[in-house]
This record gives C-alpha cells, sequence and structure tokens, in this order.
C-alpha cells in the first residue's frame, strides 16, 4: 500500500519516529474511498471507504502506552489507585477519533485483541500497532501480505509498554525443588527456542540482545524478523526494548486485579469507541467501579 502510494516507510528508529499529527496525516493519504478520494478531499466519502490508512488497536491493556506517551497514567505508581487522568483521557480520545473524526481507521469495537488480523491481515489496512508477535503472523496464515516493522508514532513521550507471561511457584508447594528445576528449564531460551524462531515470543535474558552472535541467532537466522527486514526489527524492537528511558513495564505487573478493571472498562469503552459518548464520560462512569476492582 506504501508502495502504491509512493509514500516512505514509516520510520525504523527512535530517532525518526514520527509524532502523532505526522502519523494521522500520513495515514489520511492512505485511506482512499471507492472514488480514490481522501479524508479532506471534496466528495469524499466516509461510509464508503475501501482502504484504510491505519488501525491502533483499542483493546483495552494496549491502550495504555498512549496514556503514557501523553504523559497521562492509568493508575497510580504503587498500584493502589485508579488515575485516568486528563491527559491518558485525551490520548484514548485521540486513538478514538482515528475513526469518528480523522476518518483513517476502521470501526472496532475493541473487545477482541485482535489488531493485526483485523487491519493488516484483512487487507485493507496499511498501518497497525500490535505486539512484536505479529512476527510470527506470516506463519499463520499471513503468508502473503508483505509487512514491515516501525517504531510507535508518539504524543508527548516516546514510550512503548512491554509485557509476557511471568511464571513463579507457590509458597505452599509441597515440592520446591522440583518446581524451581521445572522453571528454570521451562525459561531457558534454549528449551523455547521453537516458540522464539516461529516469531511469537522474544528471549528473556539480556545477552540475547547485546550479544551479536545470539542476537543473530534469533532474529538475523529467523525467517519471520528477517523479512521485515532483521536490521529494521534491531532498530525498532530490540534497540527499544533496552531502552530503559522509553519502555515501561505494563500496569498489571504492579496492578492488582488488573483483569478485573479490564472487564469492567472493556465493555463500557465500546460507547466512546462508536462515538456515543466521550471517553470522559466513559471514565467517568465507570472509575469507581474500577476503584473497587483494585480492592
Amino acid at each position: 500500500m506504501f508502495d502504491a502510494a509512493g509514500i516512505p516507510y514509516p520510520p525504523t528508529s527512535l530517532d525518526q519516529a514520527w509524532t502523532w499529527d505526522q502519523f494521522v496525516e500520513v495515514a489520511k493519504q492512505l485511506t482512499i474511498d471507492a472514488n480514490g478520494k481522501h479524508p479532506g478531499d471534496a466528495g469524499f466519502n466516509k461510509d464508503n471507504i475501501v482502504q484504510y490508512g491505519a488501525y491502533v488497536n483499542q483493546y483495552t491493556w494496549q491502550l495504555e502506552v498512549w496514556a503514557l506517551s501523553n504523559g497521562g497514567s492509568f493508575f497510580s505508581p504503587d498500584g493502589k489507585s485508579v488515575v485516568f487522568d486528563d491527559a491518558a483521557i485525551e490520548a484514548i480520545q485521540k486513538v478514538v477519533d482515528l475513526h469518528l473524526v480523522d476518518n483513517v481507521a476502521p470501526l472496532n469495537d475493541g473487545t477482541q485483541d485482535n489488531g493485526f488480523t483485523s487491519s493488516i491481515g484483512a487487507g485493507n489496512v496499511a498501518m497497525c500497532t500490535e505486539g512484536q508477535w505479529a512476527t510470527g503472523f506470516r506463519g499463520a496464515g499471513f503468508d502473503g501480505i508483505d509487512y514491515g516493522v516501525a517504531v510507535l508514532p508518539y504524543m508527548k513521550e516516546k514510550v512503548t509498554i512491554a509485557t509476557g507471561g511471568p511464571t513463579g511457584v507457590f509458597a505452599t508447594t509441597k515440592h520446591p525443588q522440583e518446581a524451581a528445576d521445572f522453571l528454570r528449564w521451562y525459561n531457558s531460551e534454549e528449551n523455547g527456542m521453537n516458540t522464539i524462531m516461529a516469531g511469537w515470543w522474544m528471549p528473556t535474558k539480556q545477552n540475547y540482545y547485546t550479544d551479536e552472535t545470539l542476537l543473530k541467532s534469533w532474529v538475523d537466522d529467523c525467517a519471520f524478523r528477517a523479512a521485515l527486514p532483521a536490521d529494521a526489527y534491531k532498530t525498532a524492537i530490540v534497540d527499544v526494548a533496552l531502552d530503559t528511558n522509553v519502555t515501561h513495564q505494563s500496569a498489571w505487573y504492579y496492578t492488582p486485579n488488573m483483569f478485573d478493571v479490564i472487564r469492567t472498562l472493556q465493555p463500557a469503552m465500546v460507547e466512546a469507541i462508536n462515538g456515543s459518548k466521550t471517553v470522559k464520560e466513559v471514565i467517568d462512569s465507570v472509575r469507581d467501579a474500577m476503584q473497587a476492582n483494585l480492592g
């Protein structure tokens, strides 16, 4: 889609990251109605769009990155209080407005974590935000789609969030040594290399990011990452992952009952996404319930 429009690909390094406004402008250039018109053109028909410029994943936990980028937050640092301050609300409204106002994104109610599959994977959206696990979608039925990787645009601060599936042992276990041995085996890169090379997982040990030989073993030697290509993956994902000024942990690492909060907010957000309420109205309507979820 970029090639057809003669538009340069999105930047793959932080120092070249687009501002939010730049991102929206490019998305408009890539959005086309049935008559070949773009948002802002005379006669553009927002009800007959055949190609969208972008889709920003609206699944609840993925919206946190935009709150942080706009200088806001979802929760207090100790995880005990719901914040969802003005900056966070403004950021989420900007995401929602990609469809409602800017006319560059398809309508998606945000109740499913399907950013890639419902956008680039569907073949009618030029850009989407998704976890790096989308790298592996080339081997999951999307082989014919030629896509790459780029750094996120930013509102005020360059930010991304990191997440994963931590494992642990119950303190009450009767087999602490066996459990520890299993976790040591389960979490070693050598034993998880199949999923890493499938493009789904990333290594957890830092030396896999800093040692050139180890880095090559899971980036350059991975067909899915090499197709992005590998150099773009290294600057857009590896370098960003190592930058602790940019990469933040997802809120559920320090916030209790995070999934209860998501279950409260997610269905309510549908009304903001479809435009029947503003994001502020939605947040205000469930703020007390979200606080109760935290305990």
